[in-house]
């Protein structure tokens, strides 16, 4: 599908559907704003629309990698609903949704880069010694929270970690 991309981290692999924004611009893109619609206005047919495009992503992600599990990327502290990926597949509420636990409130919207904050910070809730994890998120849009989530299941035992995203936003300098 073009448009595709694999986002820059430490992950063992990573895809996302494409771009939410044009390069060196601020407009969005066509999936940027099916992203927006639902985010912000709650559209029910572009949730519809990325539900269709979600699944279909994930579903050839679980047929061509061997994952053991799959869990939301945690998110920052933000006011508002969150819309994740996880929502758009119609994971329930304790579908290793709550994998993470956000142990400490701040105002970060991502985790600090700092091994022992990273700790204290984020703690994970059932063990991956051993385990193939795939991370998914709505907008990969912190690259340093997915890299301290990878690096802090690395250090747990885990043997692989990819990042499967709908849509990509980190502005390149």
């Amino acid at each position: 599908m073009a448009g595709m991309e694999s986002p820059a981290g430490p992950f063992d692999w990573a895809l996302s559907l494409g771009p939410r924004r044009r390069p060196k611009h601020a407009r969005l893109t066509a999936l940027g704003e099916l992203v927006e619609a639902w985010r912000t206005y709650g559209d029910a047919d572009a949730q519809s629309a990325l539900s269709r495009l979600a699944l279909e992503l994930l579903q050839r992600a679980e047929t061509e990698l061997e994952f053991d599990f799959r869990t939301e990327l945690p998110l920052g502290f933000e006011s508002g609903k969150h819309f994740t990926f996880a929502e758009l597949v119609g994971d329930r509420p304790g579908d290793r949704g709550g994998f993470w636990e956000r142990c400490l409130a701040s105002s970060y919207k991502e985790t600090p880069a700092l091994p022992e904050v990273a700790e204290a910070c984020l703690g994970c809730y059932g063990p991956v010694a051993q385990q193939r994890v795939l991370l998914t998120t709505l907008v990969y849009d912190a690259p340093d929270l997915a890299s301290t989530c990878v690096h802090l299941l690395k250090s747990r035992g885990a043997l692989w970690v990819g990042l499967l995203a709908l849509a990509a936003d980190v502005r390149r300098e």
